[in-house]
């Protein structure tokens, strides 16, 4: 039999509150750390992956601005973005301990001529480039692409980013300080060098 006696229900109840409030805690803290964690690992990525690496954390990105995200069975460093049944976007994904190169531009504008001959659908053309990536980020002062690659693409409808800045618009994504459908935009609507979007 158990008796009880004033007092010692309230006691009971205000426990139970207490292990109430530091369940949803930890379970608060749980949420964090996957973010942590994902935040860190496409950072990670985007700052310094080769190959596969840095083209699967691009994914994640684009994923995150609401494209969904294919690697083309064509070439292994370009993914094909889309919202409906064609790509939107045709990226061309890209590292260098330098500058990005021309080449890096022809192979990309090459890629959506074919993609127009085979699907008779012109996609926005976008590289991706991991420039610098020797440096640590702080360091990485000098500029990203020559004055004349960014011309020949603002004449070409081509937009040029960096993995930084794809960096950036991840974690504004992810803490909620932009919208995803700004960022399409922006990137469609890009010539040249894609504005903005800077981690300092």
């Amino acid at each position: 039999m158990q008796y009880s006696f004033p007092g010692l229900n309230e006691l009971k109840s205000e426990r139970n509150d207490l292990n109430e409030q530091i369940r949803q805690i930890q379970n608060r803290i749980s949420t964090i750390e996957s973010r942590i964690s994902l935040l860190d690992g496409v950072k990670n990525s985007l700052l310094s992956a080769d190959g596969t690496g840095l083209v699967a954390a691009c994914q994640k990105a684009f994923g995150k601005i609401g494209w969904t995200a294919t690697v083309s069975p064509n070439n292994a460093n370009e993914l094909w973005l889309n919202l409906g049944e064609k790509a939107d976007v045709l990226t061309h994904v890209v590292k260098s301990n330098a500058q990005a190169k021309r080449t890096d531009l022809a192979l990309l504008g090459e890629s959506v001529i074919n993609y127009w001959g085979e699907h008779e659908s012109e996609p926005k053309g976008l590289l991706v480039a991991c420039t610098w990536s020797n440096r640590p980020p702080s360091e990485r002062t000098e500029p990203d692409f020559t004055d004349a690659l960014a011309e020949f693409a603002k004449k070409k409808n081509l937009c040029l980013m960096t993995s930084m800045q794809l960096l950036c618009i991840f974690k504004d994504l992810e803490l909620g300080s932009i919208g995803a459908e700004d960022v399409r935009r922006k990137i469609m609507e890009t010539s040249g060098v894609l504005s903005g979007f800077s981690l300092t």
